[in-house]
Order: structure tokens, then C-alpha cells, then sequence
């Protein structure tokens, strides 16, 4: 009873954790100001109060002894939500946002409003934001709300390059007829 009882708490604590990633930079530098003031004044006012309630974390923010790319992994893996700061297309962010999008588990984008999401990713939503003007901050703390609220909407679905990809082919690979049929248009496409 005690073991199930531990099982659900850590459960809910991974529920109610917010990884965030992006370029971290090391402390004294510009992208270690970004990506501080990235958490401080649009992340964490958010997302850690109610209704949320999330604990927001980012990777140099893990305490614990150990791997420091397992411990990401996990948190990639286990977070209830993934927040994705794009800005300076950071290579250890977009290997991150990989992850995540392999493991189907909810991600919201965000990029500065002078930069757009590369390729692959540009046709999924970003919120995009300003650290310089404080209208663009108090905007997209806005509409991080809203994608957050819609992702705890008990009908949402999550969607990346991956889960599309991973649908067509089980389309593709159905015994269904109809099934195989959609997967031939949408290659068509």
C-alpha cells in the first residue's frame, strides 16, 4: 500500500513539473541573463502559481548527484510539460525539443520576436517574445497561459513533426484499406 501510495505522489510531482530548455549560457554572460530573465519574468510567474502550479526547473537548476544528460533525459521524459526557448537556435535545445517530441508529451515553443523557429519545427506554434519591452512580456505571458490551458483541456492532443510522421506510417502500415488510403493521399500531399 505504501509503495502504490509513493508511486502516485512521485506521479503527480512529475505531473506538475515544468522542464524548460534552451540556450543556458554560462553565469556572467549574455545568454545566461537571457535565459534567467526568460524564466524569471515570463516562465515562472506563469506557470508555478495557480492555476498551474508547476514546478518550474531548468537543467543547471538539478541539485542531485549524478549524469547530468541522464537527469535531462529524465525530465524530458517525466515533465507534465516541456517549455522550449528557440532563441539562438541552440543546438543542446533542439536535441532536447527531439526528445520530448519523441516521448508525445506537451511542449510549448517560444523564440525571441527577432529570430524564427528553423525548419522543422516552423509550422508548430511559438510564442514569440521580447525581453527588452514590457507589453511583448506581459503578451506572451498571455499566451503561454492559454497554450498551457489548452493543453490541460481533458480533449487535447499533442502534435510534432514526430506524432505526424508516426501516424502516417501507421496509416500506412494498417491492414485497413481506408486507412492505407489516407496514408497514400497524404504522401501524395
Amino acid at each position: 500500500m505504501e509503495c502504490a501510495m509513493a508511486e502516485e505522489l512521485e506521479e503527480q510531482e512529475t505531473e506538475r513539473l515544468c522542464f524548460a530548455i534552451g540556450e543556458i549560457g554560462n553565469a556572467g554572460t549574455e545568454e545566461r541573463d537571457h535565459a534567467d530573465y526568460f524564466l524569471e519574468y515570463i516562465v515562472k510567474p506563469v506557470l508555478s502559481p495557480a492555476p498551474f502550479n508547476y514546478r518550474v526547473v531548468r537543467a543547471d537548476e538539478i541539485a542531485d548527484p549524478g549524469i547530468i544528460s541522464e537527469q535531462i533525459i529524465d525530465a524530458l521524459f517525466d515533465a507534465g510539460l516541456v517549455v522550449a526557448d528557440m532563441t539562438n537556435h541552440n543546438a543542446n535545445a533542439f536535441y532536447e525539443l527531439s526528445v520530448r517530441h519523441m516521448v508525445e508529451k506537451p511542449v510549448v515553443q517560444m523564440i525571441v520576436d527577432t529570430q524564427r523557429p528553423p525548419f522543422d519545427v516552423a509550422d508548430f506554434r511559438a510564442i514569440s517574445y521580447s525581453l527588452k519591452n514590457p507589453k511583448s512580456i506581459e503578451a506572451a505571458k498571455l499566451e503561454l497561459h492559454k497554450a498551457v490551458s489548452r493543453i490541460q483541456e481533458p480533449d487535447f492532443k499533442v502534435s510534432n513533426p514526430i506524432t505526424k510522421a508516426r501516424g502516417r506510417i501507421e496509416l500506412a502500415q494498417s491492414q485497413d484499406s481506408s486507412d492505407q488510403l489516407i496514408a497514400t493521399v497524404l504522401d501524395r500531399l
